[in-house]
C-alpha cells in the first residue's frame, strides 16, 4: 500500500517515526509551525525524510498537492498535527480512504486544541483515535482507538507524552487494518458530539474571580512550551508556568487577584482566587523563558489590575 502524510509538529513527527518502518510512505506534506510557537520540528521531520529518501514538500496550496497526489496515486492520506482541512480534491487522490486522528474523547471535543481543552476543563481520560476522514470535522468511523487516563498533576507535556505513548499501539493497529486493503471503523454516536474552538494567546488571560480548580486547569493546559495562562503586574504580562492550589483560611474580605504571602527564598507566592488561593511556584515576565524567574520581592498588590 502507498501513503502520503500531511504533518506538522510533534505528532506529526512523532507518527512519521512509527509509521516509517511499518509502511510505504511516498511522500510527506509538511506545515509548519506558526510564529508564535515556541518549539518546532519542522527541522527534524525534513532530516527524518532525507535520511529515508523520502520526498517532503512545504508548498501546500491545492494545486501543488494535488499535482503531487494524482502523480502518486496514493491508496492512503494519513494527517497527524495537520491544522489544514483536506480540500475535496486532495481527499479524490486516495485510492482507498483519508486517515485522521485526534486525541479526544470522541464524539465529545471535536475541534481544535483538544489536549489543552480537556485539561482547560479537568476532565478525567482523553484517547488517541485514528479514524475516517468524514464530510464533518473529526465525525468519522474509528478505526483504532487507545484510552488514556489524565492525573491531576498532568500537564500539556506530561499528557501529550501519555498520548504518544498511547499512538504507537493505535497506529500499530491502524496499520495492520489499513495494510489488509478493506479497513473497518467504528460509529460515532453523533448525538453525543460537541466541539471546541480554536485558542489564540491572547485567551490565556487569567481571571482571578475564578475557582482556584479552574485557574490550575487554565495554567497547566497553557504551560510552557504553550503560550501560557498570563496576568498583569505591574502593567505588564506575568506568565504563569507552574501552580498548585492549596488549602487557605476562609476570607470574608475577598479580592480575587489578590498576593497574600510571599516566598522569596522559593520564588513563590500566593493569590486569592474566587474560592481559595492558588500558590505560584513558577512565574515569569518573558513568554519565551520560563526559567526567567519574576522578581516578587515587592509582589505584595493585586494582580490582573492595570
Amino acid at each position: 500500500m502507498k501513503y502520503i502524510l500531511f504533518i506538522g509538529g510533534r505528532v506529526g513527527y512523532e507518527a512519521l517515526k512509527i509509521l516509517s518502518p511499518l509502511v510505504s510512505i511516498q511522500h510527506v506534506f509538511l506545515e509548519k509551525e506558526h510564529a508564535h510557537e515556541n518549539t518546532t520540528y519542522s527541522k527534524d521531520i525534513l532530516a527524518h525524510c532525507r535520511d529515508r529518501g523520502i520526498p517532503c514538500t512545504t508548498q501546500l496550496d491545492d494545486a501543488s498537492v494535488v499535482a503531487i497526489c494524482q502523480t502518486v496515486q496514493p491508496d492512503y492520506l494519513m494527517c497527524f498535527g495537520y491544522r489544514r482541512m483536506l480540500r475535496e480534491a486532495v481527499c479524490a487522490c486516495a485510492g482507498i480512504a483519508c486517515i485522521g486522528s485526534h486525541f479526544a474523547p470522541l464524539p465529545r471535543y471535536r475541534g481544535f486544541a483538544p489536549l489543552n481543552w480537556v485539561l482547560l476543563n479537568g476532565e478525567p481520560k482523553t484517547a488517541v483515535n485514528i479514524f475516517f476522514l468524514a464530510d464533518q470535522v473529526d465525525a468519522g468511523d474509528i478505526i483504532a482507538r487507545e484510552w488514556v487516563d489524565i492525573d491531576i498533576k498532568d500537564d500539556i507535556n506530561t499528557l501529550t507524552d501519555k498520548c504518544l505513548v498511547a499512538l504507537v499501539p493505535a497506529l500499530q493497529k491502524a496499520v495492520l487494518s489499513l495494510e489488509s486493503g478493506h479497513p473497518q471503523g467504528e460509529k460515532q454516536d453523533h448525538s453525543l458530539a460537541s466541539f471546541t474552538c480554536s485558542r489564540n494567546p491572547e485567551d490565556g488571560l487569567i481571571d482571578w474571580s475564578k475557582s482556584s480548580w479552574e485557574i490550575y486547569n487554565q495554567v497547566r493546559a497553557l504551560t510552557y512550551p504553550m503560550p501560557g495562562a498570563f496576568t498583569t503586574y505591574n502593567g505588564e504580562r506575568l506568565y504563569i508556568w507552574q501552580c498548585s492550589m492549596v488549602d487557605e483560611l476562609e476570607y470574608v474580605g475577598r479580592v480575587c487577584g489578590k498576593v497574600i504571602a510571599v516566598d522569596r527564598e522559593n520564588k513563590a507566592f500566593k493569590v486569592l482566587t474566587g474560592d481559595g488561593s492558588i500558590l505560584v511556584t513558577k512565574a515569569s515576565l518573558d513568554q519565551k523563558n520560563p526559567e526567567c524567574s519574576a522578581d516578587i520581592s515587592s509582589i505584595r498588590v493585586t494582580l490582573g489590575r492595570s
